[in-house]
Formats: C-alpha cells, sequence, structure tokens
C-alpha cells in the first residue's frame, strides 16, 4: 500500500516537473523570437532563394506566386505577426496571399482565426509537404515566390 502511494507521488512529481520544463522551453523560444526581432536578424535569404516549388504540392500554381508566410502552431511569434501579415496582404498582394500553417494543435485554432480572410490558408498535409520540399524549420518566414514558382527572397513583407 505505502510503495502504491509513493510510486503515485513519484509520478505525479515526475508529470508535474515535464510540465514545468514544456513551459520553461517555451518561453526561452518566446524569447529568442523576440531578440531575433529586436536585433534585426532574419533567415538567410540564401538559404531559400533559387529553390523550385513542385506544384505538385501545391493546389493552385497560380494563386502561388507573390510572398507566401510560413507559420506553425506552436510558435508564438507566430501569433504576433500573423494579424500584421494577415494586414499586409489584403492592402499589398492584391489577392489573399497564401499562409502555409505547419503542425497541428497548440495555437493552430488562433493562428487560423487570425489568417482566415485576407490569406490563403494552406493546411496539413499539403502544408508539410511544402515545408519539407523547402527544407523550412524557422518560422515565421516570409519567401517570395515568381512565375516560375523559383523562390527569389524571404522576409519580404514589412512584418515587424
Amino acid at each position: 500500500m505505502i510503495t502504491t502511494v509513493l510510486l503515485a507521488a513519484l509520478v505525479a512529481a515526475v508529470a508535474l516537473l515535464s510540465l514545468v520544463l514544456v513551459e520553461v522551453v517555451r518561453r526561452l523560444r518566446e524569447h529568442e523570437l523576440a531578440l531575433d526581432r529586436l536585433s534585426g536578424r532574419a533567415p538567410d535569404p540564401g538559404a531559400y532563394a533559387g529553390q523550385k516549388i513542385n506544384p505538385a504540392d501545391l493546389g493552385d500554381e497560380d494563386a502561388f506566386t507573390g510572398v507566401v508566410g510560413f507559420f506553425s502552431t506552436t510558435c508564438m511569434g507566430c501569433l504576433t505577426v500573423a494579424p500584421q501579415f494577415a494586414q499586409w496582404s489584403s492592402t499589398n498582394q492584391g489577392r489573399a496571399a497564401p499562409a502555409v500553417i505547419v503542425g497541428s494543435g497548440g495555437h493552430g485554432d488562433e493562428l487560423r482565426r487570425k489568417l482566415l480572410g485576407s490569406t490563403r490558408l494552406i493546411d496539413m498535409p499539403e502544408s508539410a509537404r511544402l515545408t519539407n520540399a523547402l527544407s523550412v524549420d524557422e518560422f515565421p518566414l516570409f519567401l517570395e515566390v515568381d512565375e516560375g514558382l523559383i523562390v527569389s527572397g524571404s522576409n519580404v513583407p514589412p512584418v515587424s
């Protein structure tokens, strides 16, 4: 009986520690994104420039030219810039800019709500194929895609 109680207490303590560590890591990511924005550090455009997007990864090839935003459901910085990207899209793009949402859960519903209307949402599984094809692993990210579906630049929109 005592062993069972001690084991249950140990499991509860490990679960609580796990939750605390997850929250610490999440806050560290938020701070890192904030520091990146303050320092002006952005993804290296050379890392994406020149890559060709496979039309098979897209639903509508014509709607994919221009600026494309990549957002993650676990990225707090994405929640911050999503309304700015949506506003930029509606005023500068001339049509709904594609917003690629990667992941499920997290802040996905809130992120979708902020982007809905003035952007064209590209969700799972299409978003996974596209981000894997371009090796996108940093969020938020904005890529300029020309009419030949070739990436010509990154972090193009004036989102601050």
